[in-house]
């Protein structure tokens, strides 16, 4: 979709053939403020024009975000209905210093007999990761906050995450 819009082809785009683009192909989950906030980020220096392959990747890290927050919140909200004290889960398994390595978080979150995927386990790790070790304070905060935040209607996120991959990568 931006390819198409770089009449030079040399890859950039103005900001606002970028804006245009967008709006033409209506994606529904990009508000225009979400837009502008996004091409500021991508035009720094406020030349009035992106990198296309800067301003796509950007874009993808806004989409993978998405869906390790989703998997998060689900996460949370799975333990919160449950009932299960996670706090005093992961204190079982702790190492050093409030931490868990990739092994004892894994173990932890097998024993809560929750289903969760070793995908999904590997995201919440990662969303507390420093240095090959999960802060189990910063995690259970991160749980905590998760479980709070109400959720898109899934029909949107699958439409709009799809939409979003599909038309600029095009």
């Amino acid at each position: 979709m931006l390819s198409a819009k770089d009449p030079n082809r040399d890859g950039f785009l103005q900001n606002d053939d970028v804006v245009q683009a967008i709006t033409d192909r209506r994606v529904p989950d990009l508000q225009p403020s979400e837009l502008q906030l996004l091409l500021s980020f991508c035009d720094r220096d406020e030349r009035g024009f992106v990198v296309i392959s800067s301003f796509c990747h950007k874009i993808q890290e806004l989409i993978q975000e998405t869906e390790a927050e989703v998997q998060l919140r689900r996460f949370a909200k799975t333990i919160g209905h449950q009932g299960l004290n996670l706090k005093a889960e992961l204190g079982n398994y702790e190492a050093k210093n409030g931490k868990l390595d990739k092994s004892q978080f894994k173990k932890a979150i097998k024993n809560l007999s929750v289903s969760t995927p070793d995908a999904e386990i590997d995201v919440l790790f990662a969303s507390s990761e420093v240095e090959g070790l999960l802060d189990i304070k910063t995690f259970l905060n991160q749980v905590q906050a998760a479980g709070k935040v109400k959720p898109l209607p899934a029909q949107n996120q699958q439409v709009g995450k799809t939409k979003i991959q599909s038309k600029v990568g095009q």
